[in-house]
């Protein structure tokens, strides 16, 4: 899984808590949650994926706190939340 590069779970409404080795996806450059309703939390961790382009959030009602440590990931292009 090191080289996926996409990953979508738009609208995955069971979805509460990515895991922890989120990390692991080292070649990630789109992460998709928009609309996972349940999902409460953003770990650390995101900060250490290096590929990150784009960052989906948007729908995300519940997640009350994103990781400081975000606006430091200098891949990062695009960024959605509510």
């Amino acid at each position: 899984m090191k080289c996926l590069k996409r990953l979508l779970l738009d609208s995955c409404y069971s979805v509460k808590k990515l895991p922890e080795k989120l990390e692991c996806l080292e070649c990630l450059e789109k992460l998709d949650l928009k609309k996972c309703t349940s999902l409460r939390e953003i770990p650390n961790n995101i900060c250490k994926m290096k590929c990150l382009k784009c960052l989906n959030l948007f729908g995300c009602d519940k997640v009350e706190k994103l990781p400081e440590e975000l606006g430091g990931l200098e891949s990062l292009k695009e960024a959605y939340f509510n």
